[in-house]
């Protein structure tokens, strides 16, 4: 039998009392921290599992609504598409300005990486995507926009026949639907792109309208796409705008030497039409959409009185001032 020396039996009794303090001290805390009777505590102080975390909800794959660059103060757009795919032509430059316009009225179908959203809506659904924008502004949750809501900006957007639609359609259809309260249906800033409507010579602006920048031509250039449309080629019929709005008619027939940028590259006004109107205003849109005013004065044709338009830059090289929602790709 190992014999102990007489040194090493005070040290393992001085590291006896110290551990066995060490629990008391750590038994007390243990209590205090709980502050129930010792037995409570004592249960409280045994290593719980850890819930399961709940599943993440997943979006449902069929058709739905979405509301993408959202942000505060709350802002709504819904824009509205002319013939053909949406995501071809006209409609693809449409689509490509929408997709950055603020609290976008979107059609979403599929999951994670399967998942395709639109940013336009057709002729034929429009009103889904206007069905979608009111439910998406009724934050209460009782079936209609009215006093318990956050006051939102409303915004529309259209190209062709889509551009009167969202002229004309949609404010009245808005200002009538019961669950829109008084003043909540007002269109605060509106873009038109061409608008068409067959054998119609002018397109009234509601006075639910506020301000509304109306691009259109009033020549055809030889290559225009609407010259193969059932009574082409397509013209725009002049607005007409009540006192309460403000319109900003241009027309890009008046500029036929200046070169306006577009998404496919300069072009001349002489060869701007109904079918690549979209791809010159895609680049300036958003001017009037976010900022609310007018795109500079190099970037704009005249009005259709042929006079000036745009805003003058301080100094040449001045950028445009405008903070762009972070991209929010269809």
């Amino acid at each position: 039998m190992r014999r102990i020396s007489p040194v090493i039996v005070p040290l393992l009794l001085a590291v006896s009392a110290c551990s066995s303090a060490s629990k008391q001290g750590e038994q007390a805390q243990d209590g205090q921290a709980h502050s129930g009777s010792p037995d409570q505590a004592a249960e409280q102080a045994q290593v719980q599992p850890e819930p399961k975390p709940a599943p993440a909800a997943e979006a449902p794959a069929g058709p739905r609504v979405e509301i993408g660059n959202r942000g505060e103060p709350c802002q709504r757009t819904l824009c509205i598409a002319g013939p053909g795919p949406l995501d071809q032509g006209a409609n693809r430059d449409l689509r490509e300005l929408c997709h950055q316009s603020p609290g976008v009225v979107r059609r979403c179908e599929g999951q994670g990486d399967e998942q395709v959203c639109f940013s336009l809506w057709s002729g034929q659904d429009w009103r889904e995507g206007m069905d979608g924008l009111i439910t998406s502004m009724d934050q209460d949750g009782d079936g209609k926009v009215g006093e318990g809501d956050p006051a939102c900006s409303i915004y529309a957007v259209g190209w062709s026949t889509g551009a009167t639609l969202a002229g004309d359609a949609l404010p009245k259809a808005l200002a009538d639907d019961p669950r829109v309260g008084e003043g909540r249906g007002e269109i605060e800033r509106m873009v038109l792109i061409a608008p068409y409507a067959p054998g119609q010579d002018t397109l009234e602006i509601p006075g639910s309208v506020r301000n509304a920048w109306i691009y259109r031509n009033t020549k055809s250039p030889e290559g225009d796409c609407s010259r193969a449309f059932e009574g082409g080629p397509w013209f725009s019929p002049k607005p007409v705008c009540g006192e309460g709005t403000q319109c900003w008619d241009y027309d890009y027939s008046y500029e036929p030497q200046l070169a306006f940028l577009s998404r496919q590259g300069a072009r001349s006004g002489a060869v701007i039409g109904h079918c690549n109107m979209a791809s010159v205003v895609a680049k300036i849109g958003l001017f009037n959409l976010i900022g609310g005013q007018e795109a500079w004065a190099d970037q704009t044709p005249r009005f259709s009185d042929g006079t000036p338009s745009g805003a003058e830059r301080r100094h040449p090289d001045e950028p445009p001032g405008l903070r762009l929602p972070p991209p929010n790709m269809d």
